[in-house]
């Protein structure tokens, strides 16, 4: 019965010291592409369960992770949706997957959106390609809902559509890329 309550215990973290986001920057994640860089930060998780698998195991509630744009200024937004919470941990590096309908069982972080607000009256959002990369994550604890939030590194490509006073949409590759800080909503 000990082995089995500490292991219940070690799985959760609760808010011990490996529970947190650490020395990870509140801004941090950038978009890149060519030589246009977009920073995003004060990312937040939020269990809104808006991306769940068909049948979640009782107790899971996916959550939506989204940071703001930072630098330049702009109301633009990175969104990622993490379906099954529960098979994380600190630690976990997994694979970036699309904003796939129904959610797959084995989808564990989808890349929703990727927003810039850009000079020259241009604009970013997420194109049709899949997002290849990973994610990890770091101090991830009582399935990322933990009050000392936990931090989050992206490693990836995805492609957005870039239109510029209201022309046609031209797809870029963008790389995302960055360690951040994530707090609960």
């Amino acid at each position: 019965l000990a082995a089995a309550v500490f292991a219940t215990a070690a799985a959760g973290c609760g808010d011990d010291a490996a529970c947190g986001a650490g020395d990870a920057p509140a801004q941090g994640v950038t978009a890149t592409a060519g030589d246009t860089t977009v920073t995003y930060g004060a990312f937040q998780a939020a269990a809104n369960n808006d991306c769940r698998t068909a049948s979640p195991p009782a107790g899971v509630v996916s959550l939506t992770v989204f940071g703001g744009q930072a630098d330049p200024a702009g109301a633009a937004f990175v969104t990622l949706c993490l379906p099954r919470p529960d098979l994380l941990a600190d630690g976990s590096t997994v694979a970036l997957s699309g904003d796939v309908q129904p959610v797959p069982d084995d989808a564990r972080v989808q890349v929703i959106d990727v927003q810039a607000a850009l000079p020259g009256d241009c604009a970013w959002t997420i194109g049709d390609a899949a997002p290849t990369g990973t994610a990890t994550f770091e101090g991830f604890c009582d399935q990322g809902v933990a009050a000392a939030g936990f931090a989050l590194t992206l490693d990836g490509t995805v492609t957005v559509d870039e239109t510029c006073a209201g022309g046609a949409a031209t797809p870029r590759q963008v790389t995302l890329a960055g360690r951040v800080a994530v707090a609960p909503q």
